[in-house]
């Protein structure tokens, strides 16, 4: 249980982590990193259950809005 927990978290902070990036970023170096990082959250959205993936898509409508 705790593994799926920390996973849970883990995949949180790293939603966050990109989404800290994409504000704090130039403009220019989002242009080049913005298709890679959409690429792994689609991914990682993609991979995970569907009560973890609400939370999570609401971090990833969070950073795309």
């Amino acid at each position: 249980r705790l593994g799926t927990e920390s996973n849970s978290r883990m995949r949180q902070a790293a939603i966050s982590f990109v989404q800290w990036v994409l504000r704090m970023a130039d403009d220019k170096y989002i242009q080049t990193m913005a298709p890679i990082l959409f690429s792994g959250l689609l991914k990682l959205l993609a991979a995970l259950k569907q009560p973890e993936a609400q939370e999570a898509r609401k971090f990833a409508l969070l950073i795309w809005s």
